[in-house]
């Protein structure tokens, strides 16, 4: 398996025919490729669509004869396409670039390959472009970036940020495009710079040049639904103390964020997402844009920052990016490589000292939170091969890494950069869990890691392979990029943050569990080694313009730079490593004697308890046997008591009595059994003779008696018939008939 090609995507028909098909003039960083659910998406420059490809089969069937789709929108781009975006349920892609936005509406997928449309290779999608006629018609007005708003239910609303201070909304229902509303963002740029197509403000960095979604906040318009308590002192306030008391200051507020905090009384409330806009002097603005209600929204800046922005930002800058942990961490980038990392933190608005920024905001509303930066770090853009400093510039990407917290990458002309933040974690836990100051403390001063993944560039080369595509795979969590000459990346991505966590088999009460050990058990051993030879500086991975001619001279000083990278940067932290577990070997040696000397001393201790067990046991019995025989001798000497007494006891008095009672009511009940056994002879006696009685009666006639009247009655009948037949006849002879 290649170190290069971890999910076998390299030799894949598409991308085979994606390398003969890049045009040879890409020369900045793109981002036309986009993987989400396990599906590719990335941009076919020749013929104008889209290829997929589902990375999923590909990677779990070991099969490169997955079959790719092509996805052809209806509505033909008619701009250099610079961007691709998918939605998290796959029903939406845009296509973007500087001049126009195409929205493809995607399928459904179907097996076995999960590609869309009953796995036709060819499927046409219904496209809408976005403002066509505006952004054709207007060469100075510019897509600077896309998203999807995270609080659409279908994930169908879509903000797209201009070069004209603009935020635009749009939503894709019943097969249309409705544009929902154009937000200023700032100043409306009018002049355009001569022989150009940039506005004055561009120039000058006062337009918004990125912007990202924060994580989501409770709706409160009235103020009724949240009651927050005050969190002391301004933002204006902390940054003009002294010196001495910054980092303290600092620590109090996140102190008092975690202790104070915000109480929510009615949940009942909506959730609104704020969206950070940066511009081109590193300042930064909050807007919020509800999707349920009309209202215009409002934009809040600059926020304040601490330390001033410039000291920090001297170049432009050009990306930002929000990572979601409360509260928000911010991660800022410039053209020259730096990238800061900032807070956000509430800001008091009945600050005296907020008054000066009113003046700058007259157009805005006033900031209610400020940023506060802890840390600036500076990408190597492009391999050194000397000492000498570089001033090369190029725009920075930043992309996030939803598998792990804190973790993100940048991309730019000169490659790939991994960056952890491990602020983002700690931030979570110094809320949530006890007070230590020790602990805020590392909070601000433990350091972000850089390492340089993919370099493309030389600093002393002018050829450039800039990234034009990139996207993480979270099954395993790998990393993809597509370089300007069509070769394709797909690195896995593991580190001891992806390991099974060990803190389940620490002590419960490890706060208060008071030993050496404490410490130790703070936080596991590999974490501390990875941490260790984190810090040694990484060699990238070279994939240099292939049509470069590189001398002998400069691969030599490839060479020997990194030969020299890793004997004064890297073998150290090994050695650090190195010692740092023969310290842990020696401390553990002398536990185990410890223990061994205790464990000893218990064996004893566990001896010494059995035999007194023993001993005690048979003390027991005897004294149970001895304890039986006195209480027999108890009840015989109670009898005999009892027995010499002349005069019965007051129980035996109530006994007695008892007894009397009872032979009463014997003689009571004998009695009157008796009756009963009386009555009942004398009512066998009267039914024996009744049954006698009335045997002898006789009911009815004798048998002769009653053939006698049979015979009569017999007779009779005979008669009467003979006297009918002779009246019949007399009537017939006399004619009476």
């Amino acid at each position: 398996m290649s170190l290069t090609d971890y999910l076998k995507l390299n030799k894949h028909k598409l991308f085979e025919n994606l390398r003969k098909s890049l045009p040879a003039s890409i020369i900045k960083t793109q981002n036309v490729l986009t993987i989400n659910d396990g599906v590719l998406f990335v941009w076919d420059f020749q013929d104008n669509c889209v290829l997929t490809l589902n990375v999923k089969a590909v990677h779990s069937r070991n099969d490169e004869t997955v079959p790719h789709q092509i996805l052809l929108p209806t509505v033909s781009s008619r701009f250099a396409v610079e961007l691709l975006r998918a939605n998290s349920s796959n029903t939406l892609l845009v296509v973007a670039g500087g001049s126009g936005v195409l929205v493809l509406e995607l399928p459904e997928r179907c097996p076995p390959h999960g590609n869309f449309s009953n796995n036709k290779e060819i499927v046409y999608c219904r496209s809408h472009s976005l403002d066509e006629h505006l952004l054709l018609s207007n060469p100075s007005i510019e897509v600077r970036q896309v998203r999807f708003h995270p609080a659409s239910p279908n994930q169908t609303h879509i903000m797209v940020l201009t070069s004209d201070n603009a935020l635009r909304l749009y939503n894709i229902e019943n097969s249309s495009a409705v544009a929902l509303g154009v937000y200023a963002v700032g100043k409306r740029p009018k002049g355009v710079m001569p022989g150009s197509k940039a506005f004055f403000l561009g120039l000058f960095g006062e337009t918004a040049v990125d912007f990202d979604f924060g994580p989501p906040e409770v709706d409160d318009p009235s103020s009724d639904g949240v009651e927050e308590e005050s969190l002391g002192k301004s933002a204006l306030d902390i940054a003009n103390e002294d010196d001495g008391d910054e980092e303290s200051a600092i620590l109090r507020k996140f102190k008092d964020m975690k202790l104070r905090g915000t109480i929510i009384k009615n949940t009942a409330r909506s959730l609104k997402w704020p969206i950070f806009l940066l511009d081109g002097l590193g300042s930064v603005f909050v807007l919020i844009i509800s999707l349920n209600d009309g209202d215009t929204p409002k934009v809040k800046g600059p926020l304040p920052t601490w330390p001033s922005y410039d000291q920090s930002y001297t170049n432009d800058a050009c990306a930002i990016l929000c990572h979601p942990s409360t509260p928000p961490i911010l991660s800022i980038a410039t053209i020259n490589g730096n990238i800061s990392h900032s807070i956000v933190l509430p800001f008091d608005e009945k600050s005296d000292q907020l008054r000066r920024c009113k003046s700058l905001t007259s157009s805005l509303d006033v900031p209610d939170r400020a940023i506060y930066t802890f840390e600036t770090l500076e990408l190597e853009l492009g391999l050194a091969t000397t000492d000498a400093l570089s001033d090369y510039c190029c725009p920075v990407f930043l992309h996030m890494d939803e598998s792990r917290s804190g973790h993100y990458f940048a991309t730019h002309e000169a490659g790939v950069h991994a960056i952890s933040i491990p602020v983002v974690e700690n931030i979570t836990q110094i809320l949530n869990g006890p007070d230590d100051e020790n602990f805020m403390e590392q909070l601000v001063n433990e350091a972000s890691t850089v390492e340089y993944v993919v370099c493309t560039k030389t600093a002393t080369s002018n050829k450039i392979n800039p990234v034009i595509g990139f996207s993480i795979y979270y099954n395993p969590p790998s990393m993809v990029a597509l370089l300007g000459n069509g070769q394709l990346i797909s690195m896995l991505l593991l580190s001891f943050t992806s390991l099974p966590c060990t803190y389940d088999f620490l002590p419960e009460d490890i706060e208060n569990f008071k030993s050496p050990l404490k410490k130790m058990l703070s936080e596991p051993f590999d974490v501390q080694i990875y941490k260790i030879l984190k810090q040694a500086a990484s060699q990238p991975i070279l994939k240099l313009n292939n049509s470069e001619n590189h001398s002998q001279q400069e691969c030599y000083e490839l060479l020997q730079r990194a030969a020299q990278v890793f004997r004064e940067e890297h073998f150290k932290y090994y050695e650090k490593a190195r010692e740092e577990i023969e310290k842990r070997i020696k401390v553990l040696q002398m536990l185990k004697n410890f223990q061994t000397t205790e464990i000893q001393k218990l064996i004893k201790e566990k001896q010494n308890l059995q035999t007194k067990a023993e001993s005690l046991a048979e003390k027991y019995e005897d004294i149970k046997d001895k304890q039986e025989l006195l209480k027999n001798r108890c009840e015989k000497l109670l009898i005999m008591a009892l027995q010499t007494k002349s005069e019965p006891s007051e129980a035996e008095q109530r006994f007695v009595k008892e007894l009397k009672n009872a032979q009463k009511k014997v003689e009571m009940f004998t009695t009157s059994i008796n009756k009963l056994k009386n009555q009942s002879k004398y009512q066998e006696v009267q039914m024996a003779n009744w049954q006698r009685e009335q045997s002898k009666r006789e009911s009815g006639l004798a048998s002769i008696q009653s053939q006698t009247i049979k015979t009569n009655l017999q007779d009779m009948t005979d008669q009467i018939s003979a006297m009918m037949s002779e009246i019949t006849e007399y009537k017939k002879k006399l004619g009476l008939n």
